[in-house]
């Protein structure tokens, strides 16, 4: 009888060692479940940070796939301009012409309304002259 509560007393006294391990900060078991924790905090930080590091370099990617893209258009927008600016400087050569092709094509329509009329005078008066 007197072994059975002094077993009892020392696993009494056991579970309060493993309690108070438990509970105070600097035991053996607590730092190593700190540790865990840590581990795994850090564990899920690092993956989100890998995984935000993938986006930083696809959008490094994307951004200088957008550069080139900017520059080939930059390039062909100067030829155009180039372009642009060889007719605009034709079509100022031109506007002096204007005024001479607008009077020509003015004496021209005349011609034509009067061609039919003036080939019938000119084969009567060859027929005329033949008959001479």
């Amino acid at each position: 009888r007197a072994a059975g509560t002094l077993c009892r007393w020392v696993r009494c006294f056991e579970r309060c060692a493993r309690a108070i391990e438990w509970l105070s900060p600097d035991s053996v078991s607590n730092k190593k479940q700190s540790l865990d924790r840590v581990r795994a905090t850090s564990k899920a930080q690092l993956f989100a940070l890998a995984q935000i590091e993938q986006g930083v370099e696809g959008a490094k990617q994307r951004h200088a796939e957008a550069l080139a893209q900017e520059k080939e258009a930059r390039t062909e927008m100067l030829g155009l301009e180039t372009q642009i600016r060889e007719c605009r400087r034709v079509l100022g050569n031109l506007v002096s012409e204007f005024s001479t092709w607008k009077s020509s094509v003015a004496r021209y329509g005349r011609l034509l309304r009067t061609q039919q009329g003036d080939s019938m005078l000119c084969s009567a008066y060859v027929t005329y002259l033949t008959a001479i």
